[in-house]
């Protein structure tokens, strides 16, 4: 079964676990890496999810870890170490997929053949004098019969 580009659309928003951020350039995102569905819908997928992963990352750079007296600790840090994981998997998925897609392509291997004008027959003019075709060199006005 072959999915369509909104379908692997929602699946990176739920795999990212988007916070609405995404969600709104996902679309323009897919489009960044439409170069790659000529090769494979799912190497865009990956390249698509890639940058989605990267835009969430922009987005909890800025969140910082403190705690608060009574035990309690927010470690926002903790985002960023699990999107970096994501992000590692995903770019080794790709980096498998281009490897394995580099291999199967089978050479092209056959006979090319050379060819030799035709010669005239005996007796007969030769089709290829520039006098019969409209060659640029020719000096001569042509002699009407």
């Amino acid at each position: 079964m072959t999915l369509t580009a909104t379908q692997y659309q929602e699946i990176i928003l739920q795999q990212v676990g988007d916070t609405g951020v995404v969600e709104r350039q996902i679309q323009t995102l897919w489009d960044m890496h439409s170069d790659k569905a000529a090769l494979s819908t799912y190497l865009q997928f990956l390249y698509t999810r890639l940058e989605a992963i990267l835009l969430l990352i922009g987005q909890e750079r800025t969140d910082v870890t403190f705690s608060v007296p009574g035990d309690v600790t927010v470690r926002q840090n903790e985002k960023i170490t699990n999107l970096r994981t994501l992000y590692d998997d995903t770019l080794s998925r790709i980096q498998t997929y281009e490897k394995r897609r580099r291999v199967s392509f089978d050479p092209v291997v056959g006979y090319l053949p050379t060819t030799e004008p035709i010669s005239p027959p005996a007796g007969m003019a030769n089709a290829n004098d520039t006098a019969f075709g409209g060659s640029p060199y020719r000096r001569f006005p042509r002699v009407q019969p």
